[in-house]
């Protein structure tokens, strides 16, 4: 991991936004325990948290009923590591099902409902945030998507006269096309992290679906909303 991921990892959790790492534990490119070495390193205000937090073994939910064994994660405020079984450097190929309820627990879950459509839109949003963006600070552009502080010859790309750069809008973002095999002609810019947060969370909030999800941070499942018994069954875990 580089010097500059590991300053906007630190920027990130000391501004209270939630972050999640994770690896696959075949992964021989970025391997998973030289990433938890990076997060036990991370100097941010929950460290000394982080250093005491336990791991805990990860399951996600089969159709059967079943509980998957899928990983082990370290969790401590707004941090959370997590160490994928079986997988390689890219997860969601080796994992599918076990990425798709990782990803669904982490960022408001959002895919759970979701319709193919809004699916494939959320998956256009990942390019252009996760892998491919850029972000203002003290009136600079700077990059921090994963996809370009990888790979060097994009990076000087980005950052060059050369691309188009729009400001970040969801809505727009979703329509916008992208190549995989050569240089992106076009990046969103963020004006900053806070921002985008809040604009996905705006557009998130216009995606229908059939029923309502929420996380239940006492049992750590994601239970789905479709009925008053379970809505007030919910809101009565949450009293106690």
């Amino acid at each position: 991991m580089s010097r500059a991921s590991v300053s906007a990892l630190e920027y990130l959790l000391d501004a209270q936004l939630p972050v999640l790492l994770y690896s696959g534990d075949a992964d021989f490119i970025c391997t998973w325990y030289g990433t938890m070495r990076v997060a036990n390193a991370l100097d941010w205000h929950g460290k000394g948290e982080w250093a005491q937090a336990p791991t805990t073994d990860w399951t996600w939910p089969a159709q059967s009923g079943e509980k998957v064994a899928a990983g082990q994660f370290v969790s401590a405020q707004n941090f959370t590591f997590l160490r994928v079984y079986e997988a390689g450097h890219e997860v969601s190929f080796y994992q599918p099902q076990a990425a798709l309820y990782m990803l669904a627990q982490f960022i408001d879950r959002v895919l759970l409902g979701a319709s193919v459509e809004d699916i494939e839109k959320l998956a256009t949003i990942f390019w252009f945030t996760a892998e491919f963006r850029l972000c203002r600070k003290d009136g600079i552009i700077r990059a921090c998507g994963a996809g370009l502080l990888s790979l060097f010859g994009e990076l000087e790309h980005a950052l060059s006269d050369v691309p188009i750069r729009l400001e970040f809008e969801p809505s727009k973002a979703v329509e916008q096309k992208y190549p995989i095999t050569e240089y992106q002609p076009l990046y969103f810019v963020a004006d900053s992290f806070r921002d985008a947060t809040a604009k996905l969370r705006e557009f998130n909030k216009t995606m229908k679906r059939p029923f309502q999800v929420r996380y239940n941070p006492y049992t750590r499942l994601v239970e789905v909303l479709d009925s008053k018994d379970k809505v007030q069954r919910f809101a009565q875990s949450i009293t106690n």
